[in-house]
């Protein structure tokens, strides 16, 4: 997903008055594609693939419903959200919408904050949606035992976040100085290699990055979106002067930093990217602490992604901080009892016999889930799962529920 370029959304609509409020409403933030003719709904969706699909109802040759049929039949579009634009006074129109896939609708007329607000409420759950695909991936490649993990998760996450480098550096023995073991760099920039560069801790690097542990406001990262702070580090940088700089902990102590560099374009770090920097430092963590973890320093076991370990029979073997949080069920309980106890019998036979297997056979599982917390609420998931080996799932989930709650 490149960062640099605008997210974007096809308006499928025969109007051309509604073409054009809805282009003068969207297109400050988005960029913006056209299809009037709903016969070349599924050619233009495939070339464009856009970020969101808005889709009128009540069109010649092919209604809304027939085109979404046709969206969500595509292996290419059916993952694209699609908001129906309705004019019909029916919640009928509504239903049969959401019964045919459709994430959202907008009626008419237009109200600007309310196109907005969905348009940007999917946008994030599609964000959200392709972390955790990523995530994923990168759990594959550490459950595997891949020699590359670190080169193939710094690259992975450098062409996501379409930055021009990503660089680890590891502390001596002498707690001084950091030693770059791993990197990526975008190969158009042909920047020579960084591997084995010293970079030596001067006072007030280590106190800025020190004052880290103590602190318990805020992320666990420093980034030049500070103006201070970012002038302050300008004569440590060798290349770039925007990054995200994230500290990897190995049983409380700063063991290593990750340095998430891109070229001076003018724009501020998204906090969805500052969110990843961090999450994929907690995961590098999670990994140093593998032969020693101890528990109640993993960043693994206190992110807000709930984290879940499983058998091929649903059975939990594990379950972090973030699911007695989500659930208001103990880890104990969610061990003793099962999924049994939050999720209800249909949605526990399809894991078993539909998504396990699916990650077995290597495919990238993601899906919405409604589970019930232990007062009674519901609450609404984003599930990725991964086998971590041939007995193992890892699953990782997000909640939905208040983006959800907005719309």
């Amino acid at each position: 997903m490149s960062k640099s370029k605008k997210n974007s959304v096809l308006i499928i609509d025969d109007e051309r008055s509604n073409i054009i409020e809805l282009t003068e409403i969207l297109c400050t933030d988005y960029e913006i594609f056209l299809e009037r003719d709903s016969r070349e709904t599924i050619q233009t969706a495939e070339m464009l693939l856009p970020d969101v699909i808005l889709l009128d109802i009540i069109m010649p040759y092919m209604d809304g419903y027939e085109v979404i049929e046709a969206l969500k039949s595509s292996e290419k579009t059916r993952d694209i959200p699609v908001i129906f634009i309705t004019g019909l006074d029916s919640n009928n129109a509504e239903e049969k919408g959401f019964a045919l896939g459709a994430a959202d609708y907008v009626s008419k007329p237009f109200h600007s904050s309310i196109v907005k607000g969905r348009v940007k409420s999917q946008i994030k759950i599609l964000e959200r949606l392709r972390q955790q695909e990523l995530m994923t991936k990168i759990s594959h490649y550490y459950y595997t035992g891949s020699d590359y993990i670190f080169t193939d998760t710094l690259r992975m996450v450098g062409e996501f976040m379409d930055i021009a480098q990503v660089l680890l550096y590891r502390f001596e023995d002498d707690d001084t100085s950091l030693v770059c073991q791993s990197e990526w760099i975008d190969p158009e920039l042909n920047l020579e290699t960084r591997i084995g560069s010293k970079l030596e801790l001067k006072e007030m690097m280590s106190t800025v990055i020190n004052s880290l542990l103590a602190s318990n406001e805020g992320d666990l990262c420093l980034h030049s979106n500070d103006p201070a702070f970012k002038e302050a580090m300008k004569p440590y940088r060798k290349n770039f002067h925007n990054y995200i700089t994230t500290p990897i902990f190995v049983k409380g102590k700063i063991s290593a930093i990750l340095d998430f560099s891109r070229e001076d374009d003018g724009r501020n770090w998204e906090e969805s990217e500052i969110n990843l920097a961090v999450l994929v430092a907690g995961v590098f963590s999670w990994i140093f602490e593998r032969s020693a973890m101890e528990r109640q320093y993993s960043i693994v076991e206190n992110t807000s992604q709930l984290v879940l370990y499983i058998t091929a029979d649903a059975v939990v073997e594990y379950a972090n901080r973030a699911v007695v949080t989500v659930t208001g069920y103990s880890e104990s309980e969610i061990i003793k009892s099962g999924l049994a106890v939050i999720i209800n019998d249909k949605a526990l036979s399809e894991l078993k016999e539909i998504y396990i297997p699916k990650a077995i056979n290597g495919e990238n599982v993601q899906y919405e889930l409604e589970i019930k917390h232990k007062d009674g609420e519901k609450r609404i998931l984003l599930i990725s799962i991964a086998q971590a080996d041939n007995n193992y799932f890892g699953i990782i989930a997000g909640d939905l529920t208040d983006i959800r709650k907005a719309l």
